[in-house]
């Protein structure tokens, strides 16, 4: 039987997860199979850094209100990934803090990392020769992935 698909979030991805209007967004939807166990979420503290930086701007008081979305969710915040293993994804991403980023996805085994940064994570063909295991994909298609393995799970049952 099919394992949990494993997402790690960047930042970009939980924002718009909290800030959107859409309670049928992509990103809200993906939390959701979270809260239902379906999914397995994983973050890093970096990305957790990132997150209470960018809401203390734009939503100074949605930090309790994050807290409890992301238990509810059932992330799984993860280690700091080797400092090697951050090096050779700043070589992809050639941008440190997404490398950052990048290597914890790597480093818990993430098989979709979902973003919403177009600059140096989606469709950066670095990333697929760095570590082909990995998917960088936005919200929606991480829901497709997701969709998907569900149903292929069901066809073994």
């Amino acid at each position: 039987m099919a394992s949990r698909p494993r997402l790690f979030w960047d930042t970009s991805a939980i924002v718009a997860a909290i800030m959107s209007p859409r309670t049928e967004s992509a990103t809200r939807q993906l939390l959701r199979l979270g809260e239902a166990s379906v999914v397995d979420h994983r973050l890093s503290s970096h990305v957790l850094s990132e997150l209470e930086h960018v809401l203390g701007k734009r939503a100074p008081g949605a930090k309790a209100d994050t807290a409890l979305i992301l238990d509810q969710a059932q992330f799984v915040v993860v280690p700091e990934a080797d400092p090697g293993l951050a090096g050779e994804c700043e070589a992809a991403t050639r941008h440190r803090q997404d490398a950052r980023v990048l290597a914890a996805a790597v480093q818990c085994a993430a098989e979709v990392l979902v973003t919403l940064d177009a600059q140096h994570l989606l469709g950066n063909p670095r990333i697929g020769a760095m570590d082909p295991a990995i998917e960088v994909v936005a919200p929606g298609e991480a829901l497709g992935f997701c969709r998907q393995r569900l149903l292929d799970t069901a066809d073994e049952a």
